[in-house]
């Protein structure tokens, strides 16, 4: 069957049918008898298409990155939340019991450092924050409800008190360029419980106390004081 030459424009890639041929100055093409030199030419072609390709369809959306934050948050994962952060991104924090103006995320005194103390803190109780999300635009926008050990619970052993939080993540491509944070109620943990896991931890490990607390502040900010309450919040709550 007779082939007519034909050029199909891909991504900025020109790929040509026809008719084998000999002759290297004639179209490139994939077949029998074409020259090593346009062999060659055609197969980097293709390698860059694939390549392209490939890049494309492991690009995650808006709201893959915005789910593997709160799930990295969840678990105190702070490099990986962080990673997902433009260097640049900013930050709000809107009823969060005292007026704030925008900051830089990554600044003293920003939202990074107080994501570091509340994310760990959460990890700590084996926190949930059971997100549901929605994509408009360039914005991802997740409700949630926070539930952790360190939080209020009623004689039944049930939540209650249960801080519900409005996460809102602006996008450039697949990076977050700002950050705000909506309190919508509840409270983040009950200061009593944690007294009492610092009252466990000063009878119970004397010899990593002054380490991990100051008077009634927990110590999570450093990753060694992380690891360590790790552990020993873990034997809390699982004591009887």
């Amino acid at each position: 069957m007779k082939h007519e030459d034909e050029i199909r424009p891909y991504r900025h890639i020109w790929v040509v049918w026809g008719p084998a041929s000999t002759n290297p100055h004639e179209s490139v093409i994939l077949g029998p008898g074409v020259s090593v030199k346009r062999q060659f030419a055609v197969t980097i072609g293709l390698v860059v298409l694939v390549s392209g390709l490939a890049a494309c369809a492991s690009a995650e959306s808006p709201l893959d990155v915005a789910d593997e934050w709160l799930t990295a948050y969840e678990s105190g994962d702070v490099s990986t939340y962080q990673a997902l952060m433009d260097r640049e991104a900013t930050f709000d924090c809107i009823d969060c019991g005292y007026p704030r103006a925008t900051t830089d995320y990554f600044a003293p005194g920003g939202g990074a450092e107080q994501d570091v103390r509340d994310s760990r803190l959460l990890a700590l109780g084996g926190g949930t924050l059971s997100p549901s999300c929605t994509l408009a635009e360039d914005t991802v926008r997740c409700l949630t409800e926070r539930v952790s050990a360190f939080g209020y619970f009623d004689a039944d052993g049930q939540p209650t008190q249960v801080d519900r939080s409005v996460y809102e993540f602006e996008f450039e491509g697949d990076r977050i360029v700002h950050l705000t944070v909506t309190r919508q109620g509840g409270n983040l943990f009950d200061f009593n419980t944690i007294q009492g896991y610092r009252a466990w931890v000063q009878e119970n490990h004397p010899n990593d106390y002054d380490e991990l607390f100051i008077l009634s502040t927990i110590l999570i900010d450093g990753d060694d004081q992380f690891a360590t309450h790790q552990e020993l919040a873990s034997e809390y709550l699982s004591a009887p």
